[in-house]
């Protein structure tokens, strides 16, 4: 079966319409699911839970606990074989930390000695770091390593450098004062030459807004891509004016989409908006707010060029639709690329040198976990995932190859996948 989504390109306001026409293909994705316990809080939109290095594949979870959960990762060699490391304390403890979701779930990435690096479960709390002390070992609490004094900590979103350093963006508060009235936008480096963690930036802050990150993304060229969003203080599950920013590495210095030098920290008023305010909108931290929002999203970088998807409730009381973003000129140009049926907050998206893959999950029916694939000015959807209820996931492409992290929390069961 298949749907496919015509679409007229009128640009009004960078904005696409998009006609719809027939039903979803199945696609064959060869799925295997991960031999380990899951818990039920594993599931959110902003982590980076899946990285590959050297033909082995490493999935960091929420494992079930009394109380709560541990976080540990699976890990899958070239063989095929599957194990599974701990997340441990100085003395080979294990913590257990309490289930919140949408909060308390780990990212993880490696560094360019094959050393991994998770951080996970906080929520507005003190770090908790962790990293191997052996290639593809099991990981050990580094929390005191991380500068800054920061003790209001959430969302911590990974990505590694050609060079071998790990880059960190989170929301911080960096005093009791902060956290009184906003939370900030912070970035980190894992010098992989030095071994240690510096503050490169804070890169968002505004009084009575927090920072929500997105996404980290690499160039060819090593500049540092980075994509997040704006809320009202003190939290809200609605989000607003998703934003991105450039870094180079090699100058220090940060650049919106279209080369012009930024000055630090941006306001959610002047950074460089992908999705801006729509009619209706307004800053609400009340999370039964049901106007229009933004809510998670992520990018790929390829051929020098920056991808976005996101979804976005365009009116009141209306469903969540994926969307996806480019710069064309001095401008972001977007478009729809589902508007069936809600959706939950579970994107990712790849390019291959020429097709685009948006993935994302609806909300419910037998199949939840689809590619969009736009060719020609078409989107085909396509299912990833056959007669499994995947609700969350994360995508991660190497070599040619997507590799698939999908979570079903109906049945709390992880799969590992390639497309």
């Amino acid at each position: 079966m298949k749907k496919k989504n015509m679409i007229k390109a009128v640009a009004v306001l960078l904005t696409f319409v998009m006609v719809i026409s027939s039903p979803f293909t199945v696609l064959a994705v060869n799925l295997t699911q991960v031999p380990y316990l899951i818990d039920s809080s594993n599931q959110s939109a902003w982590w980076s839970p899946l990285e590959i290095y050297g033909g082995t594949s490493y999935l960091a979870y929420d494992a079930p606990a009394s109380g709560g959960h541990t976080i540990e990762v699976a890990k899958k060699n070239a063989a095929g074989t599957w194990s599974k490391l701990y997340c441990k304390e100085s003395d080979g403890t294990i913590m257990v930390y309490p289930d919140d979701n949408g909060h308390n779930q780990p990212s993880v990435a490696r560094d360019g000695d094959g050393y991994l690096h998770l951080f996970g479960s906080m929520h507005n709390s003190n770090w908790h770091y962790y990293r191997s002390e052996v290639p593809g070992g099991d990981l050990y609490n580094h929390s005191e390593d991380i500068p800054g004094g920061d003790t209001l900590v959430t969302y911590p979103v990974l990505q590694t450098a050609p060079n071998g350093d790990v880059y960190l963006f989170a929301r911080v508060a960096d005093s009791v004062a902060d956290a009184g009235e906003k939370r900030l936008g912070k970035l980190f480096k894992w010098d992989n030459t030095a071994k240690s963690w510096s503050v490169i930036a804070v890169i968002g802050e505004q009084r009575y807004r927090d920072v929500y990150p997105d996404d980290l993304q690499f160039d060819a060229e090593g500049n540092l891509h980075i994509l997040y969003e704006w809320s009202k203080y003190p939290s809200s599950t609605y989000r607003h004016n998703l934003s991105y920013m450039k870094y180079v590495p090699s100058t220090g210095l940060f650049y919106n989409s279209v080369g012009d030098q930024l000055s630090l920290p941006v306001t959610s008023d002047n950074s460089d908006i992908i999705q801006g305010m729509v009619s209706g909108e307004i800053w609400s931290n009340n999370n039964s707010y049901t106007g229009p929002a933004v809510q998670s999203a992520k990018m790929c970088v390829t051929d020098g060029r920056v991808r976005v998807v996101y979804r976005q409730r365009e009116t009141e009381n209306g469903i969540f639709k994926v969307k996806s973003a480019w710069v064309s000129g001095n401008n972001w140009i977007t478009e729809t690329v589902y508007a069936e049926g809600n959706t939950m907050a579970a994107l990712d998206i790849t390019y291959t040198g020429s097709e685009k893959r948006v993935y994302f999950c609806t909300t419910s029916g037998l199949d939840r976990a689809y590619v969009a694939i736009k060719e020609n000015g078409v989107y085909t959807y396509e299912s990833i995932a056959s007669g499994k209820p995947i609700s969350r996931l994360s995508v991660k492409r190497l070599n040619n190859t997507d590799h698939l992290y999908l979570m079903d929390n109906t049945n709390n069961l992880l799969y590992y996948g390639k497309r």
